[in-house]
């Protein structure tokens, strides 16, 4: 039997269609979402930029949610059709604005690891391929941000190597090393996220932030060291006479003692 396929499927069709529509415009809406978050906040150090964004992106659902026709109607194709324009305009406005939002932000970072780890979680997540490829190439900001700590630390252990700040009842010495271990163990820690992205630590920028992480690396290690030799030759100096001195002694009668101060 032959049978006239469009009378039969030219509707459930059409409403198949109507629903792909709809998982796209849900899609687009996670994906700017999954971009937008508590991460990109921490970052940027602007939130109030990024509400502005995303209170458009929850705007796009406006048009469909208050429609005036019947989306399911093939009568409504052409209204359907003009909605989906204005929403992908919409939508690529809105990519524009993200785009340059994020070009800005990341000349200022806030933080190189934590743009560090949002980048690469980046690579995980689904998200708008414009935004995401803008993403990808902010790499370079973030080394760049990196050497700018690896100078405020350089500058706060150069300044500060020959009267640290330590804990206190810490030893001079031992709370020296403590201080100047807690400095490298910050620069430290962001070498070996860095590390574990290939690609970006052994590009040109990656390394020449290496290389100016292992100098000053190298300067806090020669400190410690220095620090503990000389620490070493003064016990072993002093140690000998320590030791002949008595542990216990007998306490002076009272009336020797020295009154205290009113």
């Amino acid at each position: 039997w032959e049978f006239d396929r469009r009378r039969l499927f030219d509707r459930s069709d059409y409403i198949a269609q109507i629903c792909s529509d709809i998982h796209n415009v849900a899609q687009t809406i996670e994906e700017f979402h999954n971009i937008f978050g508590a991460e990109l906040k921490a970052v940027t150090g602007d939130p109030g930029k990024i509400e502005k964004v995303l209170d458009r992106v929850n705007h796009l659902v406006v048009d469909i949610e208050t429609a005036k026709f019947d989306p399911y109607n093939p009568a409504s194709r052409h209204d359907w059709k003009s909605m989906m324009t204005r929403f992908e305009r919409e939508v690529k406005l809105i990519e524009d604005e993200a785009n340059s939002f994020i070009d800005q932000s990341f000349q200022t970072l806030r933080s190189a690891e934590g743009a560090f780890e949002m980048l690469h979680n980046f690579t995980n997540i689904r998200s708008r391929n414009a935004i995401n490829g803008t993403m990808m190439k902010k790499f370079n900001e973030i080394l760049a941000t990196f050497e700018k700590e690896l100078d405020v630390i350089n500058q706060q252990f150069v300044d500060s190597r020959d009267n640290p700040c330590i804990s206190k009842n810490q030893p001079p010495v031992a709370g020296a090393i403590i201080w100047s271990r807690s400095l490298f163990q910050r620069i430290k820690h962001t070498v070996v996220r860095f590390r574990t992205m290939k690609d970006l630590i052994e590009s040109d920028a990656g390394k020449q932030a290496n290389k100016k992480y292992l100098v000053i690396a190298k300067s806090m290690k020669q400190y410690d060291d220095d620090l503990y030799e000389r620490w070493i030759q003064l016990v072993d100096t002093i140690i000998p006479e320590l030791m002949k001195r008595t542990v216990l002694t007998k306490p002076p009668p009272p009336s020797s003692l020295t009154p205290l101060p009113q």
